[in-house]
């Protein structure tokens, strides 16, 4: 259970009222409090102070930093293993009410450093993606799907397609003698979008990704293709199961939610099961995953790897936010890369650590890359769609 004292004395802290004396025992508390109540807390702010908050004033930012770098001055009793944790604990809440949400901390600098959003922004910016996509029609036709459309796009055999504020639906009466077509939903770099397939399943495309499917399931499975990234929310039907071939590799299913990250430029493909039951098949190699599992294939070796993962972190995508969890910085601009459509270049040899923490996938670049500045201590220039990282 949460100290009581230790909730009251945050909340106090959060609202400015907290004494000297007070502020000192909310730190002093912290650097005693166990894993489970940081975690308390940090949610708690979270929940509190969310990304689309307006951020606060630079000088109430910088008052609030130095009130949490004050932990140094009062921490000098303290060992230091404590001091360190307390550090870690007044970075990560600090962090969340200086940004609305955010933050980052890498964890290979000591003492952890508090990252927060810059009040100003680069003279080239760069928007975050938002919902856009391609529709190629089983007769090569292209469509560019706009989010403020509603109505019937097209009609591919019995089936009807549909499009309603940005999100992309089929409807239609199967039929076993219906002709198949096979359309292909298409994200750029910086798009994401959803569409509900003809079976009701509901389909969530991250940026640079391509899924191909049919007009209308006929048969005894269900099969549809991907590349890139998609969370899927599989409608049940026992009597076809439901089939992603990723690459070479194949995710079979009766009705589940789960996650796939097969990216052509990450070293690993992830598939991660959030509810139900899958079976991850590469040549002679297969895996049943139980709900909070990963299994990681190694594209090189084909080796599987079965881990429990946080499932938040991995469907953050899907809920408008970053989620790094031990990312090293080459992984974090992959993903920058594919979101904000930039191009990313090391001047020389990329810089080290992990990075963990979230941030909103709304924030312009320069926002990002910010906090990765305090946080990773990395310098950049952007120049058009080109971001250097020296």
């Amino acid at each position: 259970m949460l100290n009581q004292r230790l909730t009251g004395l945050f909340h106090k802290y959060v609202d400015k009222t907290a004494t000297p004396a007070e502020r000192e025992a909310f730190f002093q508390l912290l650097a005693q409090a166990s894993e489970e109540e940081i975690k308390a807390l940090t949610e708690e702010a979270w929940e509190e102070f969310t990304p689309q908050q307006t951020p606060f004033e630079p000088a109430q930012s910088e008052a609030m930093l130095q009130n949490i770098l004050h932990t140094q001055a009062i921490t000098t009793s303290i060992n230091k293993p404590s001091r360190y944790r307390l550090l870690i604990a007044a970075a990560t809440i600090g962090a969340i009410l200086l940004v609305g949400g955010a933050w980052l901390i890498n964890t290979k600098k000591q003492p952890a450093q508090v990252a927060v959003i810059a009040q100003s922004q680069l003279k080239n910016d760069i928007a975050p993606g938002g919902n856009k996509a391609q529709l190629t029609l089983a007769d090569g036709t292209k469509i560019t799907l706009d989010s403020n459309y509603n109505g019937t796009l097209a009609k591919q055999g019995n089936t009807s397609i549909l499009l309603n504020n940005g999100a992309l639906a089929y409807k239609g009466v199967p039929s076993s003698n219906a002709t198949v077509h096979f359309n292909t939903l298409t994200t750029p770099n910086g798009g994401q979008y959803h569409v509900t397939l003809p079976d009701g399943t509901g389909v969530w495309l991250n940026a640079a990704s391509s899924l191909k499917y049919p007009t209308a399931f006929t048969g005894t499975q269900r099969m549809v293709s991907l590349t890139g990234e998609a969370y899927f929310e599989v409608a049940q039907n026992a009597s076809a199961p439901f089939i992603v071939n990723a690459g070479d590799a194949t995710v079979q299913v009766l009705g589940t939610h789960f996650n796939i990250n097969a990216y052509s430029n990450e070293k690993t493909m992830r598939t991660t099961l959030l509810e139900g039951a899958i079976k991850v098949i590469k040549q002679q190699n297969e895996v049943l995953l139980t709900p909070g599992q990963q299994t990681q294939i190694n594209e090189a070796t084909g080796k599987f790897n079965v881990k429990t993962v946080d499932t938040e972190d991995v469907i953050a995508w899907k809920n408008e936010q970053f989620a790094f969890a031990n990312m090293d910085i080459p992984a974090v601009m992959r993903q920058i890369s594919r979101w904000y459509n930039v191009t990313i270049v090391f001047a020389g040899k990329p810089p080290t650590g992990e990075i963990n923490g979230k941030i909103s996938r709304n924030y312009n670049i320069s926002q990002v890359l910010k906090m990765l500045e305090y946080t990773a201590g990395i310098k950049y220039s952007v120049e058009g769609q080109q971001v250097t990282i020296y």
